[in-house]
């Protein structure tokens, strides 16, 4: 589901028109209200990657449920923390962070040029070699990263049956949603614009119901330097909640003399993320 949108969006050429995007989601609807019928409910908890993927970012809220059972507001990092290990959710966040990245490299200058002038074939086995390239790259840095502190004993119990990346995969869900701002940012305020202009008249029939008849998209109310601003700020204040996140997390799964030195490879996987994000952002 996930891999399929983000082939969609980023490495087939008519992945906006209409007919396509109603075809995607017909097939998808299709399969998993299948799917939901022959493995039951819990079908959605697991193989729906998209209600999979909404219930990871909702880890992360400042509101969650109290030991009895009404709404109450709480430490963000703490939700992240409860986060299940499962492998799945190691190789959709990877998915995430890869397709996110791939993204912005497909907005720079030098790929643009590189890429313009090929055939509609050419256009989809390069994007898509691509996007496989920056999901790979980032899944084998954080799985690395997280399976090199086997060097350090882990407590035993403590690491569930997704293993090591299992067990620090929740520190890459601010990251993710940090990556997510910094890249759709500009694009949601701009074209958020267009939205509001088109609900004004969303049958093309000469109507003005919002009032917004003749207005056109206004690019010049935010100035680059707050948006690159915003973007600079999602990127570093997602890898610090990430940092945390994998301190404490570490905090839990290794004695303390050997704490520090457990968190070596994982850091390291922290910094190349940050700085691949900011290199992304700063160079479109």
């Amino acid at each position: 589901g996930m891999a399929g949108f983000s082939w969609l969006e980023l490495a087939c050429p008519a992945g906006s028109e209409p007919l396509v995007v109603a075809i995607f989601v017909t097939v998808y609807a299709v399969v998993n209200v299948a799917a939901g019928i022959v493995f039951g409910p819990g079908w959605f908890r697991g193989g729906d990657s998209f209600e999979v993927y909404a219930e990871v970012l909702a880890r992360l809220s400042p509101l969650g449920r109290g030991a009895d059972g009404r709404l109450a507001v709480r430490n963000p990092l703490a939700g992240l923390a409860t986060m299940p290990q499962e492998p799945g959710i190691v190789g959709l966040l990877c998915l995430l962070l890869g397709s996110t990245a791939f993204d912005g490299i497909s907005r720079w200058t030098a790929w643009t040029q590189l890429t313009g002038g090929l055939g509609t074939t050419q256009h989809i086995v390069v994007h898509t070699l691509g996007l496989i390239t920056a999901v790979a790259i980032v899944s084998v840095l954080f799985v690395v990263a997280a399976r090199t502190t086997v060097a350090a004993r882990v407590r035993p119990g403590a690491v569930g049956s997704a293993g090591l990346p299992g067990a620090f995969v929740h520190s890459l869900v601010p990251i993710a949603i940090g990556y997510a701002v910094a890249h759709y940012f500009s694009f949601a305020m701009f074209q958020g614009q267009e939205g509001v202009l088109l609900a004004s008249d969303p049958l093309a029939r000469g109507w003005d119901l919002l009032g917004t008849n003749g207005a056109r998209i206004d690019y010049g109310f935010l100035g680059s330097g707050v948006i690159a601003g915003i973007q600079i700020g999602a990127i570093v204040l997602g890898h610090v909640l990430g940092v945390v996140s994998a301190h404490d997390r570490a905090a839990e799964l290794f004695r303390r003399r050997q704490l520090r030195r457990a968190q070596y490879p994982m850091m390291a996987a922290m910094v190349a993320f940050t700085a691949g994000g900011i290199t992304l952002v700063t160079a479109q």
